[in-house]
This record gives C-alpha cells, structure tokens and sequence, in this order.
C-alpha cells in the first residue's frame, strides 16, 4: 500500500494506492457515505490504478501537531472518545473495525477543536487492538504534564491495553469509568472553591452581612413609587397625541374658513409640533436607556446579576496601585499595522544580527519581520492561539504554513491550507520541504514575500 499527496485546486489530498483492481463491499460504503469521524473520500482511476483521495485540507497529522508542542492528555482522550465514536457507525454499515489507519502521521486534527478524523482504509494492515496499542506507545512519551487534565487517565488506558485480556470494549469501558471520577472530583473541588469564594467575599464586604438589607432599605422609597399604581406613560401619551390631533385639525378647518390667509401659519405650526414630539421621544429614550444602565450595574453590586464581582479589597487596593504605574509606550517597532485592529508582533527588535527576515512585496511593500534563530518551528497562519506570526488575509489557512531551522538551514513546509503555499512559484504540498535560500519568493495564498538570510 504506497501513501501519497496531491493538491488539485483548494484542496489537499491523502491518496492511497492498494494495486486491487475492482471495487468491493467496502470501497462503495467508504465513498458513498459520509461518515463523522472519517476523512472523506472518493475513488479514481489513473493509469489503471485505482486511487483513494481523503480530503486534508486545513487539517493537521497528530505527528505534526506533537512536533509543534507536547500533546495534552486531553487531547488524548478526545481522540480516542472520536475512535470509539467512529466505530460504532462502522458497525451500522457493516465495515470491519480493523480498516481504521491509526498510524499517527495519518490520524488528522481540526487545528482549533483538536477533533480527529481518521483515514478508513479498503485493506486492513494490522488489528485494532494493536493499532491503539502502538498510538498510545507514540503518545505517551510526548505528554505535556504540565497539563494534568487527563494525563493519568491516559497513562491507565495505556496500563490496560497492554494486558491480554485488552478488548476495545473493555477500553470503552476504563474510559467512561475514569471520566466520571474525574467529573466527580472536578465537580467537588469547584464547589469548594465557590464556597470559599462566598465566605472570603462576605468576610471583606463593606457592608459585611448586612449588605442586602443596607441596599433594600437604601432603595425601597423608589419601589414603593412603583407600587402605587401609576398611569402607564405609553398610554397618557397615546390619548394626549389624539387630542392634540383633534385640536390641531379644529383649528386647521377654523383657519382655512374664517382667515384662509394665515394657513401657512397654521401648517408651519404643525410641523414644529412633530419636530418638538420628536425630540422629546429621543430624550426619553436617552434617559430610559441610562435608567437601565444603572440599574443594571446595581444588580451587578447587589449580587443579583450573573456577572457580579467577587472581589476582595486585597484585589481592589492591587489594582489601584496598578493603575498609578506607567503604562508602557507601545511604538512603530514592536508592532506593524495592517489595518484595523489587527496587528501582528514582530518576532525580534532586529536589533541582532542573524536569523531569517520575510520582506513583504505584495500587497505593501517594505513591512518585515524577523524569525530569530530557533530549533522549534515558526507556524504561520490565522489562528492566533496556534500561529507564532499573524497573517491578516482571509485566504491564509488557520494553520497555514511552518518555517523551521536545521543544521544551519531554513526550511518551508505547508500544513494542508486551502490556497497553498509557493516558492519561486513552485506549489508545495504535503509533506513536502523546501530550504530556503537568501532571495527566495515566498507567496502565502495572496501575500507574498521575500527571503533574507
């Protein structure tokens, strides 16, 4: 079986090439059906060979993303809740659990939710059991445990895998059981914390606890005005426009009979009486709005509102004194602007000699920035929680591109964006790299630069 990658348009493609020559029961269910979990696929024939096209486009191989930084043990066990989920649907179509490719450089990740997509294969290489064996083997050693979330979770599924006795359902099994101790003991340290919380923040109240009573008795003239059965406004409003009315059309009919001659008067008065009604509409609306305004910051200090602050005088006297120090001058070389709000840092001051500077040429000429010296890779794209440099067009990929350092050397890689990524207009792709030499032209989707060195 020979793995591949190919691009056709916006789109990236996984192609597999099995050497069997006509289609079974398995080949029709993958490509005929969407499956959530699986990659989609399609089947076409070239040269005589029969090809099998999976869709990564603006995805990223687990192998990749644990290049990038440690996997957390979350992440973990949301790809293995995404395997199980998947072969349940298998069952419904009557596909052996056996094709899924759990090979970590073909498991693929949404870059924002970590979702996995898994890549159903028309021949199966090795068992199930043994293909989650060997996933956590690769994974184990690339946790991140400085995020507990779910690192002993794993490491319990890793325990149980190992034994003869280990079945996919027995995993189910471990996993569901382990997720609700965790709920548990999540759920009980929160509500600790939420009653320590309340005690801490009654303690330091300025009211102390007779807060409530202060504030009801601080208010209660304006609510007993409500209560004594006011006229709504709306409607005194709505009877004194039909008199007005009236009486402006009483005088329009007495004008135009007995001094027809001051009938411009008479109109002009009319629509100096809309304009007045209008404006008076503005002005109660204005002061409506700010009513509200302030009775919902009041239900915020009371503690009634969901957004009510529990902060202690320690808090407020730290923020005070942070407020008194001096903000730091933001200038032109620690930021470029693109427009808007959007910015992107600059990842040195340029002030050192070395590294590797992008120059853009299109579309404004002379903004650059400098990638220092480093083993680990410089990711670029949109996503500013994955991407190290910010690229403001909504044609770059979330997760666009990679540039790392080897040996002295830079090297330019593409994760699977959308538009693609060109060197001296040669498309890469896949798990294809480029070195990069000084004057090279790079064109990320719409944005192209030059390479300095």
């Amino acid at each position: 079986m020979k793995m591949d990658y190919r691009r056709d348009l916006q789109h990236n493609y996984l192609v597999v090439e099995t050497g069997e020559k006509t289609e079974n029961y398995i080949t029709r269910m993958m490509t005929e059906n969407q499956v959530q979990g699986l990659l989609g696929c399609e089947c076409r024939r070239m040269d005589q060979k029969k090809l099998y096209y999976y869709d990564i486009t603006s995805k990223i191989s687990l192998a990749e993303k644990s290049r990038l930084k440690k996997v957390k043990g979350s992440e973990v066990l949301l790809i293995i809740q995404g395997l199980l989920q998947v072969l349940v649907q298998l069952e419904e179509y009557l596909i052996p659990a056996d094709q899924i490719c759990l090979d970590w450089n073909y498991i693929y990740l949404d870059p924002v939710s970590c979702y996995p997509s898994f890549c159903c294969l028309p021949a199966a290489e090795k068992e199930l059991e043994q293909g989650i064996r060997e996933l956590l083997e690769e994974l184990l050693p690339r946790l991140d445990h400085q995020e507990q979330t779910g690192v002993s979770v794993v490491y319990e599924l890793y325990q149980y895998a190992i034994q003869d006795t280990f079945s996919v359902m027995g995993l189910q099994s471990v996993l569901e059981r382990r997720l609700m101790e965790e709920r548990k003991t999540t759920e009980t340290e929160l509500q600790a914390c939420q009653e320590k919380k309340s005690r801490e923040y009654q303690e330091t109240s300025y009211f102390g606890d007779n807060r409530q009573a202060v504030l009801e008795d601080f208010f209660s003239s304006e609510e007993e005005e409500g209560e004594n059965g006011r006229v709504s406004p709306v409607l005194v409003g709505m009877v004194l426009g039909i008199i007005g009315v009236l009486l402006y059309a009483l005088a329009g009919y007495a004008v135009l009979e007995y001094v027809p001659q001051y009938l411009g008067t008479w109109a002009a008065s009319g629509v100096m009486a809309i304009l007045i009604v209008l404006i008076w509409q503005v002005v109660v609306r204005k002061r409506k709005k700010e009513e509200r305004q302030i009775e919902e910051q009041f239900a915020i200090y009371q503690g009634t509102s969901e957004e009510a602050p529990r902060h202690s005088k320690t808090d407020i006297r730290e923020w005070e004194e942070k407020d008194k120090e001096p903000e730091e001058e933001i200038t032109w070389e620690k930021r470029i602007p693109w427009g808007g709000d959007t910015y992107t840092q600059i990842l040195s001051n340029g002030g050192e000699q070395g590294g590797l500077i992008l120059k853009e040429l299109h579309p404004v000429s002379g903004r650059q920035f400098r990638i220092e010296k480093a083993t680990r890779l410089t990711i670029i794209g949109q996503l500013k929680e994955q991407a190290d440099l910010v690229l403001p067009s909504t044609a770059v990929s979330r997760v666009h591109a990679s540039i790392e350092q080897r040996a002295g050397n830079w090297y330019l890689k593409d994760m699977n964006s959308r538009n693609g990524t060109w060197v001296n207009e040669q498309e890469l792709y896949g798990e294809e790299e480029q070195e990069l030499i000084n004057g090279d032209q790079i064109r990320f989707a719409d944005l192209i630069y030059q390479v300095k060195i």
